[in-house]
Order: C-alpha cells, then structure tokens, then sequence
C-alpha cells in the first residue's frame, strides 16, 4: 500500500517549468519593445511665437 502513495508522489517530483520560461521570454521580449520604443524619440526644438496685435 505504501508503493502505490510513494508511485503517485514520484510524479510530483519533476516541475515543468516550460510555463515558466515562456512567460520570462514573453516578458522579456515587450520590455525590449517598451525600452526601445521609448528611447527611439526625436526630440525637436519648436520656435516660439510672438503675439503681434493684428
């Protein structure tokens, strides 16, 4: 009786961690995205204008 307790917890044993390493990639790939998107800006310099009576 004891064998078949000590066979259902060897299954438990491993942990996929697939799940895991999908979610880091995904993770890791839309913080890439934001950084470079955010880096990626030109910054210009708009003239100022005067308020002349018309």
């Amino acid at each position: 009786m004891s064998e078949g307790v000590k066979e259902e917890n060897q299954l438990y044993d491993e942990i996929n961690i697939t799940p895991m390493l999908d979610l880091a990639y995904v993770l890791l790939v839309i913080f890439i995205i934001m950084t470079t998107a955010s880096v990626q800006g030109v910054k210009v310099d708009m003239p100022q204008t005067i308020n002349s009576a018309s």
